[in-house]
């Protein structure tokens, strides 16, 4: 949902869910191949599956890591990449660093593995064209 400051603040997120009826739907609905490589049925019925973006802009992209304590990886230095389950890219906007990321709940994450970098391209230059960033730089 947006607001006429959205692009204005420092930082957004969005945490989309899927509840466990549609999550076993979407099981259903793979291929053999995918059911193979999918969690346990019953981790599909028992965990949630949602998706978080999140956007950061000027002092809050300065501090966005994408790894915990030892070896903390910052997304604004590191520019664009993949640490863990996390996917980052970063931009400038108008003249503020910009970190976006997403990530995904285990056992989902791995399900969706093949989109999560189409997904995470859409929305880094979805939310980098709303703020009038350039320079966005997402993985390889």
């Amino acid at each position: 949902m947006g607001a006429p400051v959205a692009a204005h603040t420092r930082g957004e997120s969005c945490t989309p869910a899927v509840g466990p009826q549609e999550a076993q739907r979407i099981h259903d609905g793979l291929t053999g191949q995918e059911r193979a490589d999918a969690p346990a049925s019953s981790r599909i019925q028992d965990h949630p599956w949602w998706i978080r973006t999140q956007t950061y802009v000027g002092d809050e992209a300065q501090g966005t890591c994408v790894s915990s304590l030892p070896g903390r990886i910052s997304a604004v230095e590191r520019r664009a990449g993949r640490q863990g389950g996390v996917l980052f890219g970063s931009a400038d906007c108008q003249g503020r660093p910009a970190a976006f990321t997403l990530q995904a709940a285990a056992g989902y994450g791995e399900l969706v593995e093949p989109r999560l970098a189409e997904l995470f391209k859409a929305y880094a230059t979805d939310a980098a064209a709303r703020r009038g960033c350039t320079e966005l730089t997402l993985p390889g």
